[in-house]
């Protein structure tokens, strides 16, 4: 018993695991009901993998590497081939906190491609990215009436 409580104040003071979570892992006799067993959850179930995602790509070149970017002949052949090679649904070009910023709407087949869509941006435009799943209004109103099922 004083190994459950001293395990229970090192993680309850380190904050891995909640402390209902050691009630779970206590015998029977001291918390006055029976153990509950460790249940699997079936993720599959509940996402597939097999749905393609939408993402937002946004780029941010900071204002040097911006400079030396339009002042290179083949940059809206680089931005165009980009465009080809990842299938963008949409592109935009914009202007955030002071940086040149593309934006690009895109399908991501599976997560282990964002290095493939990222990488180009980092190293050929130095960008600052971020990738974020987007939906559009049809997606909105499947997801809508899924959480009103429930």
């Amino acid at each position: 018993m004083s190994f459950i409580i001293s395990l229970f104040f090192a993680v309850d003071i380190t904050g891995l695991l909640p402390p209902f979570f050691l009630l779970l892992l206590m015998p029977s006799k001291t918390v006055g009901r029976p153990v509950v067993p460790y249940r699997k959850v079936n993720y599959q179930a509940h996402y597939s993998t097999s749905r393609i995602m939408r993402v937002l790509v946004r780029a941010m070149i900071p204002t040097t590497a911006g400079n030396q970017m339009v002042k290179d002949p083949s940059f809206l052949q680089n931005i165009e081939n980009y465009i080809k090679k990842f299938n963008c649904e949409a592109t935009y070009f914009t202007e955030i906190n002071g940086n040149r910023t593309f934006v690009f709407v895109l399908d991501l087949p599976s997560t282990d491609m964002i290095p493939a869509i990222a990488e180009p941006l980092f190293q050929g435009f130095e960008a600052n990215v971020e990738v974020h799943p987007a939906m559009n209004f049809d997606d909105l109103k499947t997801a809508i009436s899924k959480v009103q099922q429930k």
